[in-house]
C-alpha cells in the first residue's frame, strides 16, 4: 500500500489528483478489510490445528490479548479437545472443577481430567489423584489415588510430589513411612512449593524422617512462610515463642502469628490470644 504523504504536484490536474487520492482511501479499506479477514480466521472453527485452538482458549480464560470471557474459553477448549489435546482436556477439566463457562460438574472434571492423564498430563494425573483420594466426580480409591499422583511425581509435578509426601507421612493409601515422606516433599521443596518447604520444617522439628534439626526447621519455615504459607508462618511464631533454631523472640512470635491469624491458622489465633492476656 502507498500513501501520498508529500506536497501535491501543482501541475496535476484537479481531477488528476481526486482519482488518486480515490485510489489511496481505495487502497486502505482494502488492506482494513483483508486485516478483518485475518483475524476471523483465526477465530472460525476450523483452525489450523488443535494447538491453535487450546491457546485461544487459555487467551479467553486469562483475558490475555481479549476479553476475559470463560464460555469462549470453554468453547476453543472444547473445540481442541475433542481432537485429542491433552492441555485442552486438562483445562476443561478444570472449567468443570471451577464451574468457569459451565455448570460446575465434578464427574464431567473427572472425565477430561482421565482423558489428558491418560496421555501422560501430569497437572490431569495429579488432580485425578486428588480426585480419588476425597472421592470426588468418582468413587474414592486410594490405591487409584496413589497411583496417579505417583505418575504425576515422577514426572517432576511438585504439587503430586507433596501430596504423595502426605499420603507417606499419614500412611493415606500406602504404608506409613516418615523417612519416604520426606523424600517427596524435599524433590517438591526445591522446585519452590511452599506447601512442602513448610513440610520440610515440621519433619526436622519433630525428627520424623531425618534426624531433629530446629535450625534446619527454622529454613524451610522461612521459605515457606515468605511465600505466604500461613501454616509455616504459625510454626515460625512458634519457633520464636519457645525459642526453638532461634533465640526466643516474644515480638517476631506474635509478628508471625499475626501474619498466620490474618489467614485464619486456628493454633496462631490460640496463641495471640494467651500471649495478648
Amino acid at each position: 500500500m502507498t500513501c501520498f504523504l508529500g506536497e501535491p504536484d501543482k501541475n496535476l490536474k484537479p481531477m488528476n489528483m481526486r482519482m488518486m487520492m480515490m485510489a489511496a482511501v481505495l487502497s486502505v479499506l482494502t488492506s482494513v478489510a483483508q486485516v478483518n479477514q485475518s483475524v476471523s480466521s483465526l477465530q472460525d472453527s476450523d483452525l489450523p490445528n488443535a494447538t491453535e485452538q487450546c491457546r485461544l482458549g487459555d487467551s479467553y480464560l486469562k483475558g490475555d490479548g481479549v476479553p476475559q470471557d470463560y464460555g469462549k474459553a470453554v468453547e476453543w477448549y472444547m473445540k481442541s479437545a475433542t481432537q485429542g489435546n491433552p492441555m485442552a482436556q486438562k483445562s476443561l477439566g478444570d472449567c468443570y472443577d471451577k464451574g468457569w463457562g459451565v455448570m460446575q460438574d465434578y464427574v464431567a472434571a473427572a472425565g477430561w481430567y482421565g482423558k489428558a492423564a491418560a496421555q501422560g498430563n501430569s497437572d490431569a494425573q495429579c488432580a485425578l489423584g486428588v480426585y480419588y483420594q476425597i472421592g470426588r466426580g468418582v468413587e474414592k480409591d486410594l490405591e487409584k489415588s496413589i497411583e496417579m499422583l505417583r505418575k504425576s511425581a515422577e514426572q517432576g509435578n511438585s504439587e503430586a510430589q507433596c501430596l504423595l509426601g502426605v499420603s507417606y507421612y499419614l500412611g493415606k493409601g500406602v504404608p506409613e513411612d516418615y523417612a519416604e515422606a520426606m523424600e517427596w516433599y524435599m524433590k517438591s521443596a526445591v522446585q519452590g512449593n511452599a506447601a512442602a518447604q513448610g513440610n520440610v520444617g515440621l519433619c526436622y522439628e519433630e525428627g520424623r524422617g531425618v534426624p531433629q534439626d530446629y535450625a534446619k526447621a527454622v529454613e524451610w519455615y522461612e521459605k515457606a512462610a515468605a511465600q505466604g504459607d500461613r501454616n509455616a508462618q504459625s510454626s515460625l511464631g512458634k519457633c520464636y515463642e519457645r525459642g526453638r533454631g532461634v533465640p526466643q523472640d516474644r515480638a517476631k512470635a506474635i509478628e508471625w502469628y499475626e501474619k498466620a491469624a490474618a489467614q485464619g491458622e486456628g493454633f496462631a489465633k490460640q496463641q495471640l490470644k494467651k500471649m495478648k492476656q
